[in-house]
């Protein structure tokens, strides 16, 4: 969650915490900042995994920089 920008990673947080609780999936454009202190916007898109009985083990997604929409 650190590299989130300090204002999106409470709802970062929350839109996790959804993903766990209920095994929906999410996707969300927020702020990241790079190590070098550069803001760069990125996209992330994952899924909730069950085991057998139902219960969510883990999330998998990807995140990437987001681009911007053609004109």
């Amino acid at each position: 969650m650190a590299f989130f920008h300090p204002d999106d990673r409470e709802d970062v947080q929350r839109i996790v915490s959804e993903a766990i609780e209920t095994g929906n999936g999410f996707s969300f454009i927020k702020r990241l900042l790079r190590p070098d202190g550069v803001e760069i916007q990125v996209e992330s898109q994952g899924m909730a995994i069950r085991d057998d009985n139902g219960d969510v083990t883990r999330l998998v997604g990807i995140f990437r920089e987001a681009q911007e929409a053609d004109s």
